[in-house]
């Protein structure tokens, strides 16, 4: 399932390339052949035909596969909860097997859609700055490395949101 992303993270990448090229076609300084404007034309139209033919199944693929798992962990909660003795079952309030089975539970479903992400998005960071590099020059890693540095700060944040959630 990891390919089938990866296949799709690489022709997204191909859309803004095409979309350039075809920008190009209205310039004035460099202007293309009508010839070229229409190969980008229709590689444009192929990678906005290919993006959903490749997400969909990908996503319906790892979907399924959370909600097995997700059945399969409510299971075995159901099971535990039938197998409890009397006295757990006054320290067990119905709110917290409820809980169980619904909130939590429900994170398994996506976890499965961007558990590729973990390795997938270190390689995507590095072809779209190398990307934006060809284009605008050293800025690009300007811009990127200014992204890489709110990522903790974003889970900083988030932190404190989870932390303020149980308190108030």
């Amino acid at each position: 399932m990891g390919l089938l992303l990866l296949l799709e993270e690489m022709i997204k990448l191909l859309q803004p390339l095409a979309m350039g090229r075809l920008i190009r076609y209205f310039r004035f300084d460099k202007p293309l052949s009508m010839q070229e404007a229409y190969m980008a034309l229709i590689a444009l139209s192929l990678v906005s035909v290919l993006i959903p033919l490749i997400h969909h199944p990908y996503f319906y693929e790892l979907q399924k596969k959370g909600l097995e798992l997700k059945v399969a962990a409510c299971g075995m909660i159901m099971q535990k909860g039938l197998q409890l003795s009397s006295s757990a079952l006054h320290k067990t309030t119905v709110g917290h097997i409820v809980t169980l089975m619904s909130t939590d539970v429900a994170k398994f479903d996506m976890m499965f859609i961007f558990v590729h992400y973990l390795w997938l998005s270190p390689l995507i960071l590095v072809s779209y700055t190398v990307m934006l590099w060809r284009e605008i020059g050293f800025s690009s890693v300007v811009g990127f490395g200014a992204l890489i540095v709110l990522v903790p700060i974003q889970g900083y944040f988030s932190r404190m949101m989870g932390r303020c959630r149980f308190v108030f």
